[in-house]
């Protein structure tokens, strides 16, 4: 994406640049994750008043990027949906917010177009703004996103021998989980690495396949939810190669339960 484009856009970072600038980092639909700078954003709000606030969609105007740089100057933002209203005023949904917009962030590649992942985030953080805080969601969220990139760790096969799970008996037995691996470990070849009980193969195949509204109308039993959280931690921190800010804070909020 070198050219001039015009494209749905969500401000997923703001950062205070200069004396009047901002840099920001748009999740565009036309264009996948976008470096933007905004020029006198700070000095003058008639150019583009509040709309630059995170969880706003709008409509960008993006032109070209000098040689040697990634920062597309941003030459209008016209506000489609804001909600930032709605998901700033909650502490639980800003905490679930701000974690939606960090894992895509983190894990979309720059400037590569998806827009099914690009309507996912928008869903998710729809979700959010209409319903109280989910974990169910989150974790929803999570496996769906590692999908669209191509990272879903695999809940059908065994990573090791490639057999169907369950097997031709139907039953699933002891499993085991490797994210390394890229997924569940059938009973046959294992258990190896990570324990994976049956509640929460069953979960995660579930949720894999949901909506995110669809995920956060019930929650999951208190156990196979706490082990599904740490299983996506699990795959993500081998696909990150490090911690996410928010986990801390998701797990102050919650009392260790996120």
């Amino acid at each position: 994406m070198s050219e001039k484009v015009i494209t749905r856009a969500l401000v997923a970072r703001s950062v205070d640049y200069g004396e009047a600038d901002r840099i920001l980092t748009l999740l565009t639909e036309d264009g996948g994750k976008v470096s933007a700078l905004a020029r006198s954003a700070r000095r003058s709000r008639k150019r583009f008043g509040a709309a630059l606030s995170l969880f706003v969609l709008g409509r960008a105007e993006l032109g070209s990027p000098r040689r040697g740089s990634d920062l597309r100057p941003l030459a209008r933002f016209d506000p489609i949906t804001d909600l930032a209203g709605v998901i700033g005023a909650d502490l639980g949904k800003m905490t679930h917010g701000s974690y939606v917009l960090e894992l895509a962030r983190d894990l979309w590649p720059s400037e590569e177009s998806d827009p099914a992942l690009f309507h996912l985030v928008m869903e998710t953080l729809g979700a959010i703004a209409e319903v109280p805080p989910s974990p169910r969601l989150l974790r929803c969220f999570e496996l769906r996103l590692l999908a669209a990139i191509g990272l879903a760790p695999s809940f059908d096969q065994c990573v090791r021998c490639g057999e169907g799970i369950p097997g031709a008996s139907g039953t699933v037995g002891m499993l085991g989980f490797s994210a390394t691996s890229g997924g569940a470990i059938c009973a046959a070849c294992g258990p190896h690495g990570w324990p994976l009980a049956e509640d929460v193969w069953r979960e995660a195949r579930i949720l894999g396949a949901l909506r995110p509204r669809e995920a956060a109308s019930e929650a999951s039993e208190r156990t196979t939810a706490l082990e599904l959280r740490e299983l996506c931690r699990l795959v993500l921190r081998h696909h990150l190669g490090r911690e996410l800010k928010a986990w801390q804070f998701l797990a102050q909020l919650t009392g260790g339960g996120r």
